[in-house]
């Protein structure tokens, strides 16, 4: 289909002269941070080697070693521009084994949405990083996979733009209280202070704490009947 194929040249110079007229045009948009779309041709201090890739749902299990590496490389990159730090890689890989990762990995455009199937047919979205094609590809493809699901997640203030776009609803702080309510002890341990407009701190294992905000589908907002706060 259209939206398999790479549009990006084989050159260097022209690869990175598209990367960043896309990102341009999302951010005349308002949708993304020009510096966290304009990914170049490396990942952290790794140069791409290959531009070959996996796209859609992918599993770890599908992935060579030098795609993990590149996947590990843009989750810590991505953490670190939000909070200055990341996991290290054991740590990474011990808690991804279980995540459904949806978008590209591999070359250039490695960028995922990455989901946790829980009890009762939650859906937690754990994770955006990456470069802005390959995020908004695995945000399509969540759709189109997860369709009537109910998703949640908590994410960096800077991607409520990004999946707003895509239908996703943002909690309020009245929101925000009926959802802490409804959460396991163990989240519920790791959020500290909460703001008037539903952002919050959340303290993160090797990084600290850092400030998000509470997303949620249709298919969440009804299955625990949130309140608009009014």
């Amino acid at each position: 289909s259209k939206e398999d194929q790479d549009p990006i040249s084989p050159t260097a110079s022209n690869r990175s002269t598209k990367i960043l007229k896309l990102s341009k045009a999302l951010l005349s948009l308002g949708h993304i941070k020009e510096m966290s779309a304009a990914r170049s041709l490396t990942t952290g201090n790794h140069k791409i080697a290959s531009d070959e890739k996996i796209t859609g749902k992918i599993k770890l299990d599908n992935l060579s070693e030098q795609q993990k590496e590149e996947l590990y490389e843009v989750f810590k990159e991505s953490y670190i521009k939000s909070t200055g730090q990341a996991w290290s890689k054991d740590l990474f890989f011990s808690r991804a084994y279980d995540w459904t990762l949806y978008g590209i990995v591999g070359g250039p455009a490695t960028g995922v949405v990455a989901i946790r199937e829980q009890f009762g047919g939650l859906n937690k979205l754990v994770a955006i990083a990456g470069n802005v094609r390959g995020i908004l590809a695995g945000i399509k493809a969540v759709q189109e996979d997860k369709s009537d699901a109910p998703i949640w997640g908590a994410v960096s203030p800077e991607m409520i733009p990004m999946v707003k776009r895509f239908g996703f609803k943002v909690a309020d702080r009245a929101q925000l209280d009926q959802i802490i309510g409804k959460l396991p002890g163990y989240l519920r341990r790791q959020i500290g202070e909460v703001d008037s407009d539903g952002s919050f701190k959340m303290n993160i294992a090797e990084v600290g704490e850092t400030t998000k905000k509470f997303i949620y589908n249709d298919s969440y907002e009804e299955l625990f009947a949130l309140k608009n706060q009014s």
